[in-house]
């Protein structure tokens, strides 16, 4: 698409945000009658702009006394099921999830404890049956771990998902000062996890740092499968399998998502490249704030390498940073991030074999 294109979409987009939600897309059809192409873009920015917050995308916000006094989100629960509600942990479309505890004997347990919202709407309780099968069938050391499930007094459906007390794997490499080397190490045991889910024919489709928190110990463990998609489901009418329904992050969907198409483990293999990008470069790999720029250089291909990234910085050592990132980095970071698919790595586990090959000074495969 060219620059006057995305001129056409800026202006179109943000015409159509004046607007209440309801009328958009209405606007949206008869503004670009005579241009399908345009029509399409500006939906699809608009349902992923839409779909940033319908689930609990950011399960894990911050402490609970920082969400409870936040205006209109007071805690009414005081237990669901065994768990005692400590606090809020998240809120979102779908739910809410609260930090929740109960006794093992002489222990504290503790969990995230997510509770579904609408359980009047079969499309929800289908979404949410569907996550809590899904997290049964992933026992990862990488993955948050089910810990049980049920339905409260008031008819609810909830389930407990162990509690990562933790930060975002981008702030802990950068609060940490973690080198090249420790940070392809995370990396790698992130991407083991998804590899493992994909086994199992689940795509996590929602791959960002919030979703991937490290411990205390350094460990990572990535989290909130509501939006994930079961491979093997093919009822092309379930929420399961369509992406076009606008869940997912924005600043984090691939150029398949963007365009509403239907998302397959490759989906998480870009995701894991635009997560490479930041460890490595400490920037993001698409422009913030600007979610029409964001979404022109993902669906064009003009993504920076991330040795030039970094060489256009000031900090300390930038120079000496870009260096180590040039060549083998840059290819592999750049093929993850392909626009097409098929020319990224077939798999996850080829991704971190090559990012394995690479860290032994043998050859990269790309």
């Amino acid at each position: 698409m060219s620059a006057t294109d995305w001129t056409r979409v800026r202006a179109l987009l943000e015409s159509a945000y004046d607007l209440p939600a309801d009328q958009r897309l209405a606007f949206v059809a008869r503004a670009a009658s005579d241009d399908q192409a345009l029509a399409a873009e500006v939906r699809a920015l608009l349902a992923a702009e839409a779909g940033a917050g319908s689930f609990l995308a950011g399960t894990r916000v911050g402490p609970a006394a920082e969400v409870e006094a936040a205006p209109g989100e007071p805690s009414t629960r005081t237990a669901i099921g065994p768990w005692r509600v400590v606090g809020v942990l998240g809120r979102g479309g779908m739910g809410a999830v609260y930090l929740g505890e109960r006794m093992a004997g002489d222990v504290t347990l503790r969990a995230a404890v997510k509770l579904v919202a609408g359980a009047d709407r079969d499309d929800v309780l289908r979404r949410f049956r569907l996550e809590r099968r899904i997290l049964a069938s992933l026992d990862h050391p990488g993955i948050a771990r089910l810990l049980d499930g049920g339905t409260t007094d008031d008819g609810l459906p909830y389930f407990a998902l162990e509690y990562v007390d933790g930060t975002s794997i981008t702030t802990h490499v950068r609060e940490r000062g973690l080198d090249l080397a420790a940070r392809l190490d995370l990396f790698r045991r992130v991407a083991d996890a998804v590899a493992f889910a994909h086994r199992r024919l689940v795509v996590h489709r929602d791959l960002k740092p919030a979703n991937i928190l490290v411990d205390a110990t350094g460990a990572p463990k990535l989290l909130d499968f509501g939006i994930a998609k079961v491979l093997e489901d093919t009822d092309a009418a379930s929420p399961a399998t369509v992406t076009a329904q606008g869940w997912m992050t924005p600043a984090w969907a691939s150029p398949e998502q963007l365009r509403g198409e239907p998302a397959t483990t490759a989906t998480d293999v870009y995701a894991l490249g635009l997560l490479l990008y930041e460890l490595l470069a400490d920037v993001s790999a698409v422009p913030v704030g600007d979610p029409v720029a964001a979404a022109r250089v993902r669906l064009e291909g003009g993504i920076t390498r991330p040795s030039v990234a970094v060489g256009r910085t000031t900090g300390v050592g930038a120079a000496r940073r870009a260096a180590a990132l040039r060549g083998d980095l840059d290819t592999i970071v750049m093929k993850a991030l392909a626009v097409e698919p098929a020319r990224r790595y077939d798999s996850v586990s080829v991704l971190a074999a090559e990012i394995e090959r690479y860290q032994q000074g043998r050859p990269i495969l790309a």
